[in-house]
């Protein structure tokens, strides 16, 4: 399948925003049961400058976030532990383990829930290295023992991400970051990848939900 063939998704306006977006983490399983998407993570730069407007913003009533624990993957738990603290890579470090080493400060973190789904929301900060700006992250990432998901499942998240997204890019202005060394994800191959594990019909349900 050719991009050619999924020209419809890709020229979605309500899209536009999500495949400005980088994309450095997309897993996907394949068994007996059938082919599903475990993880999607989308992040963006913004100045840091506007950081507390932004945090601001997602604190008003536009975002719903989610308290119970019992509704979203487990692994969530272990990075809302970051919040306010200086870490490298998931370690939380203590005073004392700071150096010249590049360490993070998480400025917000929560898992947001957005049409009856649950996604982490993450802002981030070079502190060591007092950047000017801060990196924003969507994470989807499904619980483990949620297997009976729907085949367009995927679909929907990346498409309910989006609308997210739309939210924050009709207010922050996102910036290039040239020391961008994230592992990029062609999000666009990747879907036509995803398409090709189905068959015509289910295909052209999934193409709907993203057109």
């Amino acid at each position: 399948m050719g991009f050619y063939m999924c020209n419809t998704i890709f020229s979605n306006k309500k899209l536009f925003n999500l495949f400005d977006w980088k994309f450095d983490k997309v897993s996907s399983e394949e068994d007996e049961k059938g082919f599903k998407v475990t993880k999607l993570e989308v992040y963006n730069y913004i100045r840091y400058k506007d950081v507390d407007k932004l945090i601001k913003f997602l604190n008003t009533k536009q975002f719903n976030y989610c308290e119970d624990k019992s509704k979203y993957n487990s692994i969530f738990n272990i990075i809302l532990g970051h919040n306010w603290k200086n870490i490298r890579k998931w370690k939380i470090l203590k005073d004392y383990e700071l150096s010249d080493w590049r360490y993070y400060k998480v400025l917000f973190i929560k898992v947001l829930n957005h049409r009856w789904s649950n996604f982490l929301l993450k802002i981030y900060w070079n502190a060591s290295e007092n950047k000017d700006f801060a990196k924003i992250e969507i994470t989807y990432w499904i619980k483990k023992n949620n297997y009976n998901l729907f085949y367009w499942d995927w679909a929907n998240k990346l498409k309910w991400i989006a609308e997210v997204i739309n939210k924050i890019n009709k207010k922050f202005e996102m910036i290039w970051f040239d020391e961008d060394f994230s592992w990029k994800i062609n999000i666009k191959k990747k879907i036509c990848k995803f398409l090709k594990k189905y068959d015509f019909n289910r295909r052209d349900k999934i193409i709907k939900i993203l057109s």
